[in-house]
């Protein structure tokens, strides 16, 4: 379990991700970038709370932890394929 001072549930401030990873997925690197409607609320597996309006990781409570000095890596794509190495 990650912890986070800015954000998490409980006295230890336990920040909960579906997969804790510790890299995150580069969008850049996916072979899907020209295509992907980047709608987070469908492709991380780590998002958490969404409204109509916003779906991209700037909804998600955990941007908090993302952006920060001590920041946790918690966007995951399901989608994401890396594109093969040009030579």
């Amino acid at each position: 379990m990650k912890t986070h001072w800015l954000f998490g549930n409980g006295p230890n401030k336990e920040v909960h991700f579906i997969k804790e990873i510790d890299e995150e997925t580069d969008c850049v690197k996916c072979i899907h970038l020209k295509v992907c409607n980047k709608e987070m609320f469908y492709r991380c597996v780590n998002y958490e709370f969404g409204t109509s309006e916003y779906k991209e990781c700037q909804s998600c409570i955990h941007k908090y932890t993302r952006w920060d000095k001590d920041s946790i890596p918690c966007f995951y794509c399901t989608d994401f394929i890396e594109k093969p190495k040009e030579e």
